[in-house]
């Protein structure tokens, strides 16, 4: 089941780390947790660049980014090199997290059962709170839209 607005989110920390500290060490800091189904995606490579493209309007607003996916640590490294992201990432290969957030997903393709992270997005609140879900996601448009958001409900943001 999915997390709703006013949830606690669950805590998490990012196995592939940037200067930039985590929910679970600051309690000042908005957070873009946004999942996606595999680095090595073409969709979701548009999609993380379009977060790293905006990163600097999210920081200025004090807000972190971070990606997460099903992968494993080395092909999450992989990926964050490969499209030269500034941002954590969090290997979830265990489904733990994915699960927490009620965005796991196993589908049969070509009579092999998939698992992965639904492209969903949660804004969580410097109190851990989720205060935003977006599950209709456009990898191509999507870190605007968050942006766009995120200046609407911050007050500062105007």
């Amino acid at each position: 089941m999915a997390l709703k607005i006013g949830d606690p989110a669950p805590p998490f920390l990012p196995f592939i780390t940037s200067r930039r500290p985590s929910v679970a060490e600051s309690s000042e800091i908005w957070t873009v947790l946004f999942f996606y189904p595999r680095g090595n995606h073409p969709h979701c490579v548009m999609e993380s660049r379009r977060f790293q493209t905006l990163l600097p309007e999210f920081e200025h607003l004090g807000v972190q980014v971070i990606g997460v996916s099903v992968d494993t640590t080395e092909q999450q490294q992989y990926f964050r090199d490969f499209c030269v992201l500034k941002f954590p990432l969090i290997s979830d290969a265990a489904y733990k997290l994915s699960r927490q957030y009620g965005v796991l997903e196993t589908l049969e393709v070509e009579g092999e059962n998939v698992t992965f992270a639904r492209r969903e997005t949660f804004l969580i609140s410097p109190h851990g709170q989720v205060q935003y879900h977006w599950t209709d996601v456009d990898p191509d448009t999507h870190a605007a839209t968050v942006l766009a958001e995120l200046r609407q409900q911050l007050p500062y943001a105007q």
